[in-house]
């Protein structure tokens, strides 16, 4: 209810909609590979005895950031559709701030947060806490 006593409606408030609904999928992607053993490198997911598989397959246990971002707003799916928000601009948003983050506190070439997971360059420890500090840095806004 707006201080006039009018309601508002999905169209005039979805900024600050898709803001929190971006910062859950930010969360929960970040959650889903906070263990490295959760996480990979050069797919979005993988299950078991598989290269690779959609983010979105109930046996997936590893995903890549984007892999993770779009596995997290999957989840949210029924909330985003009560909020009258579409998941591919959430999905998108999330991306997004990653890379952002990512153009922010990287020197390479083509900084994006596939070029900091898929680096060749570190050890996988140091990827994966570089793939980790870039979620922070997207949840903070940097």
């Amino acid at each position: 209810m707006t201080e006039s006593g009018t309601t508002e409606t999905a169209a005039q408030q979805p900024k600050a909609t898709v803001d929190t609904m971006v910062d859950r999928v930010l969360r929960g992607a970040r959650a889903l590979i906070a263990d490295i053993t959760r996480w990979t490198q050069w797919r979005f997911a993988c299950k078991p005895g598989t290269w690779s598989c959609s983010p979105q397959d109930p046996a997936a246990k590893r995903s890549c950031p984007k892999g993770a971002v779009r596995r997290a707003a999957w989840d949210l799916q029924r909330e985003l559709r009560a909020a009258d928000v579409l998941f591919e601009d959430v999905e998108r948003a999330a991306r997004h701030r990653l890379d952002r983050a990512a153009r922010a506190g990287w020197s390479i070439s083509a900084p994006t947060a596939r070029a900091v997971n898929d680096n060749k360059a570190r050890s996988r420890g140091e990827i994966h806490a570089a793939v980790l500090a870039l979620f922070d840095a997207a949840l903070a806004r940097q």
